[in-house]
């Protein structure tokens, strides 16, 4: 989750109303840079909207867009033309593609990709984070508590799992529309155990 704040001298933003005695911050659950100079905002609760950095001026965009899948930032890989990004739903934080310029009448979800299903009794602290690579290559982290006993007392190990992930197209979707098919490569993943020390952020 992220907070927009705005000056005296930012332009008006049109989702902004905060209540009586706040201090004026939104919450913002994704957000991605499209086309240069604009950046594409999605809001709790509030709608998507696009900020034209070079004219200064913000723009509802439709309610289809599919940022609200999202969390987070999204990657831009020039190679697929696409964005990427971790989903949303909170039992499914998969790495997920969507075009956000699409000359269709609204954006499109290209499609969901799982690269890694943790061990029973593994329980996630907090949200995944993704690195890009270049190339449609990424690294995703998540991190996660693991419960045992020792002498009858109860301990807490702290375990990230890195894994590396490639996408790439395969073809066709075969219904006329010319629309390119990805698939997911996984390649290792590696665990970082840090004991009773919490990791909340990488790279």
């Amino acid at each position: 989750v992220f907070t927009l704040v705005v000056g005296a001298r930012d332009p008006a933003a049109p989702m902004l109303d905060p209540p009586t005695g706040t201090t004026g911050r939104l919450e913002i659950t994704s957000y991605a840079c499209v086309v240069g100079s604009d950046i594409y905002i999605s809001t709790r609760g509030n709608g998507s909207y696009c900020l034209d950095t070079e004219m200064n001026t913000w723009l509802q965009l439709a309610k289809e867009m599919p940022l609200p899948f999202f969390s987070g930032k999204l990657e831009y890989v020039p190679e697929l033309k696409l964005w990427f990004g971790l989903s949303a739903e909170p039992s499914r934080r998969l790495l997920a593609a969507a075009d956000l310029i699409s000359s269709d009448s609204q954006p499109q979800l290209i499609g969901d990709w799982n690269e890694f299903t943790p061990p029973e009794g593994w329980l996630e602290y907090q949200e995944p984070q993704l690195v890009n690579l270049g190339s449609a290559r990424f690294c995703i982290s998540r991190f996660f508590h693991i419960r045992s006993m020792d002498n009858d007392n109860e301990v807490i190990d702290s375990v990230v799992v890195f894994t590396g992930v490639e996408v790439m197209p395969v073809g066709h979707n075969g219904d006329g529309n010319g629309k390119v098919k990805l698939r997911m490569e996984k390649h290792k993943s590696r665990c970082c155990v840090s004991g009773s020390t919490m990791i909340c952020s990488i790279f």
